[in-house]
């Protein structure tokens, strides 16, 4: 248990500690007091900020005149006389404490020598820890004043109980800006939470939280766009749904975690371990991983048919039995569970690890009909498949689209722009065909935008396209990787199409992010495609490598030949919350 978020991210990124770790939030503070709401006509009246503590710990208290506000102390510890705007109230006992402090109006959460600043060792103690202050004044019904770069500054933020300072100079502009309605919310919010705190609700939601069931997805070496997708999408879903804690074991550097989504720290716990790309290297981590976590893990999450998950499977379910298990198989066709070209003893060695491998699984999903067909009506396995598998097709993070406030563009505010989103230059992405199709088209006021990492190699290739079309470099533009989620979806909701040309996808995430946002779908027949495209319905489906059929339907596209604007309302594209429902049954 941390005290609180910012404790438990100083924890992870600045001392590399990656236990699972859950965070209590604010120190409740017992207590029989009951305060009573606020009227509009005391409210006239409150005008003191109480302090209460150890006062030979906080001599900024000695500055205080420089604020043109009125201080109610109590503590021990006076040293010296008090400025004229400063009234010591005496030390009484904790119990008789929280009566006296709601006649004041706001509470005073502050530590060290300075009213500019929270500095030096308690400066560095208020970043992490929860003063017990916060509690005290809580559980006796006063609004916050907390130090912006404290541990409690999230907390008073997210619960909207009293409002967050750099320094105590900025309080009387500050105090001067707030409304009597927003006062008067804060002490609405601060009596639920008074009563909350009284009874001990924080400290006992955190240890139910710990000793919640664990949701385990073993994965590689994690890169910052998956935050985005599927690889922590689908473990935060469906372990939020089953009220579990989520635990992502992996390899990560410290630019990796820096770039995670706050939501993503917060909801799902990062446990680093000294994992890459390479499988062979892999193996003997999980496996050290399982040996010691496997009867606390109670459901398994690995994605692909392969035999580090197959290992993974398999020793998790000999060292605890009653846990579950679940197999992302991220599949195009299902294909890679036909052994009908194998033979002989190869073919038996295959049967006997896919049985076993089934055997192992509580659950396994498939992203695209044409693979959910196959594996349940005419593999060797569709009769295990057909208990065991589950059609999951990858869906649209609407939580965070919610959260981000994005305002989604109508067709008519949308920008004549076409773009690509994925790995430029790689062969599975296939950029030469989108490139050539590019040189056969007049643009009028059309653009591209290509976006997502370049790969080196390709770097000569781009060089030698803009020296032979020197006239496309206004028209064709090369982005470069878009990390921050806000940033690549408004690129989505600026475009009217969106163009996909890959040799393979699993599924093909870019094309649901794309229609999410109402752009009109050119893809090639892979992953997921037609089904979203809906025979023609969105968009519409290219031949492999045929840059001349991809540059007609562009042109097409740019001089109006083809209506674009096919979404009547809201896009067809599901939510990972529903998505993830039929996992829920099994």
């Amino acid at each position: 248990m941390a005290p609180n978020k910012q404790s438990m991210e100083i924890l992870r990124k600045e001392f590399d500690i990656h236990k699972p770790t859950v965070y209590v939030g604010v120190w409740d503070y017992l207590s029989n007091y009951s305060p009573s709401p606020i009227s509009e006509e005391t409210f006239e009246a409150k005008h003191q900020i109480a302090y209460a503590g150890n006062l030979r710990k906080s001599p900024f208290i000695y500055s205080l005149d420089a604020i043109p506000l009125d201080f109610a102390v109590w503590g021990e510890g006076i040293e010296k006389k008090l400025p004229q705007n400063v009234h010591h109230q005496g030390a009484v006992m904790p119990d008789e404490l929280p009566p006296l402090l709601n006649q004041c109006s706001w509470g005073l959460v502050w530590d060290g020598p300075y009213i500019e600043t929270c500095n030096g060792q308690l400066g560095t103690y208020l970043r992490f820890n929860n003063a017990h202050k916060c509690g005290l004044y809580l559980a006796a019904g006063l609004p916050l004043i907390v130090w912006k770069q404290s541990g409690m500054a999230h907390f008073v933020e997210s619960h909207q109980v009293g409002i967050c300072v750099e320094s105590l100079r900025d309080l009387p502009s500050v105090m001067a800006s707030l409304t009597k309605d927003q006062y008067l919310a804060f002490r609405k919010n601060v009596l639920h939470e008074s009563a909350l705190i009284r009874n001990g609700h924080y400290f006992l939601n955190a240890l139910k939280r710990a000793e919640r069931k664990n949701l385990t997805l073993l994965w590689r070496k994690l890169q910052p766009m998956e935050a985005g997708k599927d690889v922590l999408l689908v473990p935060k879903y469906l372990g939020e749904a089953l009220g579990y804690n989520i635990h992502i074991v992996c390899g990560y550097d410290k630019e990796t975690i820096q770039k995670m989504p706050a939501e993503c720290l917060e909801r799902m716990t990062f446990i680093k371990q000294p994992l890459s790309f390479e499988p062979k290297q892999r193996i003997p981590v999980y496996m050290r991983y399982l040996l010691t976590h496997a009867r606390k893990i109670d459901l398994l999450m690995c994605f692909h048919r392969k035999s580090e998950t197959f290992i993974n499977l398999l020793l998790y379910k000999c060292l605890n039995w009653r846990g579950k298990t679940y197999v992302k198989l991220d599949t195009e066709a299902g294909k890679e569970w036909d052994i009908s070209t194998k033979k002989g003893i190869t073919r038996m060695m295959h049967h006997l690890m896919n049985r076993l491998f089934l055997s192992c699984c509580h659950t396994l999903s498939c992203e695209t009909e044409q693979g959910y067909q196959f594996l349940t009506q005419h593999s060797v396995y569709a009769k295990h498949f057909s208990k065991k598998l589950v059609l999951l097709p990858n869906a649209f993070d609407e939580e965070a689209l919610q959260g981000l406030n994005i305002k989604e563009r109508s067709f008519e505010e949308k920008e004549n722009l076409i773009i690509t989103v994925g790995r430029i230059g790689t062969s599975q992405k296939n950029t030469e065909m989108l490139l050539d199709a590019v040189k056969q088209i007049e643009w009028n006021d059309w653009k591209l935008c290509l976006i997502g990492t370049i790969e080196p190699d390709f770097q000569l290739t781009i060089t030698r396209f803009f020296a032979e079309y020197p006239q496309l470099k206004e028209r064709v533009i090369f982005i470069g990787p878009v990390y921050d989620k806000r940033k690549l979806w408004e690129w989505y909701n600026r475009s009217k199409v969106f163009v996909l040309t890959s040799t393979w996808e699993s599924f093909g995430i870019v094309l649901t992010e794309a229609q999410r946002f109402r752009n009109y779908l050119i893809s090639t027949e892979v992953g997921g495609a037609s089904s979203l495209i809906q025979q023609g319905k969105y968009g519409t489906l290219i031949p492999q490598n045929n840059s001349k059929v991809l540059a007609d339907k562009l042109q097409n596209i740019i001089i109006g030949e083809i209506d674009i604007n096919v979404y009547e309302c809201q896009s067809p594209t599901l939510s990972y919350s529903d998505a993830i429902k039929p996992l829920l049954n099994f």
